[in-house]
């Protein structure tokens, strides 16, 4: 459940609500004030007298009020996990899971990919930045496609540059990540400062870095766990496979992999290029005054002279 609607509970039950969650419940207690009623509602209900219609006024809810299929499909989805959970190793007996029969929806496929220019334009606000690790940690979510946890939990200990390996802790388990060239030489540019830890940075300090660097790059709308996206969307448009894409992201199936391939195929842009600048269209482009400077008293198409001509006219006659 998302920080704000988790306060909104303890709030609702009478818990003390975290000092630093305090602003984010505000701002969005603002633009969804009868999902946040409803969710406070629900927080003061028993489990017990929980009803089907209700959770799904709550889904329609909060569609209404703007927020995402994917935040919806979160909210109930884990709602959906702690009863299931609550029914078999709490012995919940006869107590059916509310959420149960409520359709829910799928999580958003982020597809993220830079231009040419923005790739620019976020180097040189990288540049700028003050803390010199904080280049090489963007870097590095790139082309390892790591979280910002999994990052700022590397250790040396953990990271072997001959055999370009690091075993990291991702989402719950550990994991060995293969490592490509680039990422080996990222690592052996960072100064080490006789501590285990491979970055220093706080999770808050990235998140402020984050924001001043995006800010200035003119992408305020990109966010930080968007590396991984852009880094799993050049790999797949690079041609990886979804086992080799498994092994990259760190992740027990083929599944999410699958998505970034197929999401890479279905981008004909680069294709369609391919395909011009290999010569399959020879013929030129008319001139750019073509229009503008079309003779009309000496018409070229087939026929024309037999149709006649007019001064307005300045196309084929159908």
């Amino acid at each position: 459940m998302a920080p704000a609607a988790f306060s909104r509970l303890r709030r609702a039950i009478g818990a003390t609500v975290p000092r630093g969650w305090e602003a984010t419940l505000r701002k969005a207690e603002v633009g969804a004030a009868k999902t946040y009623a409803l969710i406070a509602h629900l927080g003061a209900t028993t489990c017990s007298k929980l009803k089907t219609s209700t959770l799904r006024d709550l889904a329609t809810t909060m569609e209404a009020e703007g927020l995402s299929a994917s935040t919806i499909q979160k909210e109930l989805s884990l709602l959906k996990a702690a009863f299931n959970a609550a029914i078999r190793e709490w012995s919940w007996s006869g107590f059916v899971n509310p959420v149960v029969g409520i359709k829910l929806g799928k999580s958003e496929s982020r597809f993220v990919r830079l231009s040419s220019l923005e790739e620019q334009r976020l180097v040189q606000a990288m540049s700028e930045c003050d803390n010199p690790q904080f280049w090489p940690l963007v870097e590095l979510a790139i082309t390892t496609t790591m979280r910002r946890g999994s990052l700022l939990k590397m250790r040396w200990s953990n990271v072997s540059l001959e055999s370009r390996e690091v075993h990291v802790w991702a989402k719950g388990f550990n994991v060995t990540l293969p490592l490509s060239q680039r990422a080996v030489e990222l690592l052996r540019r960072i100064p080490r400062d006789g501590s285990d830890c491979v970055f220093s940075m706080s999770a808050n300090a990235v998140k402020m870095a984050w924001q001043g660097v995006r800010d200035k790059a003119g992408l305020p709308g990109l966010r930080f766990a968007d590396l991984r996206h852009v880094g799993a969307t050049f790999y797949a448009k690079a041609g990886f496979n979804p086992h080799q894409l498994k092994a990259v992201l760190g992740h027990k199936s083929t599944r999410m992999a699958e998505v970034y391939v197929n999401l890479a195929n279905s981008d004909v842009h680069e294709a369609l290029d391919k395909a011009e600048a290999a010569g399959s269209f020879s013929r030129p482009l008319p001139p750019a005054h073509f229009h503008s400077g079309y003779d009309l008293h000496t018409p070229s198409w087939p026929g024309a002279e037999r149709a006649g001509s007019t001064a307005n006219q300045s196309c084929p006659p159908m």
